[in-house]
């Protein structure tokens, strides 16, 4: 359902071959650009090919350059932070992208706002979608049945069609965006410009 299962195969491919990927390192490294975009592709260009690596460079929190500023050292390797043990074991990059996710997005991100989210509220969670038999039997499956052109999650949908409304069936993917540019700019703007202000005043000190 994510915008990567559609980038990642081709930025894999290109990541796994030495000449494309020398080349694109080379044209991003130029200094034509410094958007944040041209960064994760020279990091592309300079990975070491692994599904690890385009992994790093296309889903990871920060760029390469990014990192050495934070770290206040030289990161040439942004893939080592990664948890990518056992990716190069499936045969299609997608099926490597959704094990990716499973191993790292999924445990530092998803779960983890949820679980906060629900303990804020005395709420018990469940995940049945994460039961260890079902995810070992879809990562067993072809790509080519989990992803149908023109189709978001065909499996999911299919599954789950007889019991659900047609509404929510047919509905448009809804994920879990907080409104943050909307409050800061309608309801929370009195309290985001007072903090700027008091900011200012303590730096002035």
């Amino acid at each position: 359902g994510y915008p990567s299962r559609h980038y990642f195969p081709w930025l894999s491919a290109v990541s796994s071959r030495g000449p494309l990927r020398r080349l694109l390192g080379g044209l991003t490294g130029l200094g034509l650009s410094s958007s944040a975009r041209a960064m994760r592709l020279h990091d592309l260009g300079i990975a070491g090919g692994t599904a690890g690596d385009t992994y790093a460079a296309v889903r990871g929190l920060f760029s390469r350059a990014a990192m050495s500023e934070l770290l206040g050292r030289r990161v040439e390797a942004p893939g080592r932070f990664v948890q990518h043990d056992g990716a190069e074991a499936f045969g299609d990059s997608l099926t490597r992208l959704s094990y990716l996710e499973l191993a790292n997005y999924l445990p530092n991100m998803l779960l983890r706002d949820s679980d906060s989210m629900s303990m804020a509220h005395a709420l018990e969670l469940r995940v049945p979608f994460l039961d260890r038999d079902l995810v070992e039997q879809l990562l067993a499956l072809p790509s080519r049945y989990k992803v149908v052109r023109g189709r978001k999650k065909p499996l999911l949908v299919d599954a789950v069609t007889p019991a659900l409304p047609r509404e929510v069936v047919e509905g448009e993917k809804q994920g879990f965006v907080l409104p943050l540019y909307r409050w800061m700019r309608e309801e929370l703007r009195p309290r985001v410009e007072a903090t700027f202000k008091d900011a200012d005043r303590i730096a002035a000190l």
